[in-house]
């Protein structure tokens, strides 16, 4: 939230010292800054004056440095200036905090642009696909079939680099200000199909063959750092027989950035395959994690809680494999930060949860307590895993 950012920056302590208290009016006042290096940032951008729109926006992210649209709009400035590496720790920066999908979507895309533009094809492919699994979209689309149309065959990746790219997602570095990371794979698992590098399918009348296009393994990558915050993250790996390992992304949350009152945390609850009754698919990786998200104000005295129990099923989804997730409980409310102390703003809190029980050849998805969203309800009931990439409420990350 901008006020809490900034005025704990205005505040800052003397060594030793407490912080100070800021007011309801300071807090304000960070915000009427924010709005108007924002708008100031803008207009720049609509004249072509990138380094003048750069500056605005770079000042508009010292305010509130948590903010994933503007730091999102940064990126792109950055990007159109011609500031490559910039635009590319920025809108890395920027995927850190974002909540909506449809900023997601923009923001991964836009990285794909800048990895692009810096040779970085596979890179840029990837986030071409994660931005269309957060927002479908036919630029995208074409973007990412005329790169794939250029891509030559390479070697695949090693769960190093796929460390390597989880740490650069979250700006980790050796400079002054940079997260001190590492990463290291803390939990692996192994399907009966990577003894043979595929599952096997036997045609009527045929020999036996292996469908290659399916989960061989799974890996929960612990990203860990100190620096300006703290990070111990979680992130998720598997690999195809077809594609080798490949980076789903993150999974578990576990950061803070140093500021009272924001913080994510996360916890494994579960991590397994399951067998799927030889279709000739593989095994079903099955995955359920918790996290929850809290952003204080201390402008309003209020704080922003977001709770929610993921399952993902990674599987060979008839030879396009891709992993698919699900919210099947989402709590989310505003509550009042410091008891005794008056605020600003309503409280509010809702939620709903699911029930889902995952078979062989299908999941169950039933309505448990609270409203469930409309989009999330048309999608319940029995769907056969190789249906989940149309069902309502499913997020899909496509894999190679």
């Amino acid at each position: 939230m901008i006020a809490l950012t900034l005025v704990a920056s205005l505040l800052a302590p003397a060594a030793g010292q407490p912080a100070a208290k800021p007011t309801i009016a300071q807090a304000k006042a960070a915000a009427a800054a924010w709005k108007q290096a924002v708008k100031a940032g803008r207009k720049a951008f609509t004249a072509q004056n990138y380094d003048a729109a750069a500056k605005h926006f770079q000042a508009a992210v010292d305010l509130d440095p948590n903010d994933a649209a503007t730091l999102g709009e940064l990126g792109w400035i950055q990007y159109k200036a011609g500031r490559l590496p910039a635009a590319e720790a920025t809108l890395r920066r920027a995927l850190l905090h974002v909540k909506a999908a449809k900023t997601e979507g923009m923001i991964r895309y836009n990285l794909g642009r800048v990895l692009e533009d810096q040779g970085k094809a596979v890179e840029a492919a990837d986030a071409y696909r994660l931005s269309l699994a957060r927002r479908p979209h036919k630029v995208v689309q074409a973007r990412l079939d005329d790169l794939q149309g250029k891509l030559t065959p390479a070697g695949k990746a090693t769960l190093d680099q796929i460390c390597a790219q989880a740490m650069s997602d979250w700006n980790c570095g050796t400079g002054e200000d940079d997260l001190k990371c590492t990463c290291a794979a803390e939990k692996t698992l192994t399907s009966e199909a990577a003894a043979t590098n595929g599952a096997p399918v036997t045609p009527a009348g045929g020999d036996t063959e292996f469908n290659q296009h399916v989960i061989l393994r799974a890996a929960l990558l612990a990203v860990k750092g100190e620096g300006m915050g703290s990070l111990d993250a979680r992130h998720l790996a598997v690999e195809t027989g077809s594609g080798g390992w490949q980076h789903v992304g993150l999974v578990v949350q576990g950061w803070s950035p140093g500021a009272s009152y924001i913080h994510n945390s996360g916890t494994l609850k579960g991590f397994e395959f399951v067998d799927r009754l030889s279709t000739g698919e593989g095994e079903l990786l099955v995955l359920r994690v918790n996290n929850v998200e809290s952003d204080g104000d201390y402008g309003s005295n209020t704080i922003e809680l977001d709770e929610r129990d993921t399952l993902y099923l990674c599987h060979g989804n008839g030879g396009n494999p891709a992993c698919f997730h699900l919210d099947t409980m989402r709590k989310r409310g505003v509550e009042v930060m410091i008891d005794g102390e008056p605020h600003e703003g309503e409280l509010s809190s809702q939620g709903y949860t699911l029930d889902a029980s995952v078979g062989h050849m299908a999941i169950t998805v039933k309505a448990g307590q609270g409203e469930v969203p409309a989009e999330v309800k048309s999608g319940l009931g029995r769907v056969n895993y190789d249906k989940l990439g149309s069902t309502p409420g499913w997020q899909i990350t496509p894999l190679r």
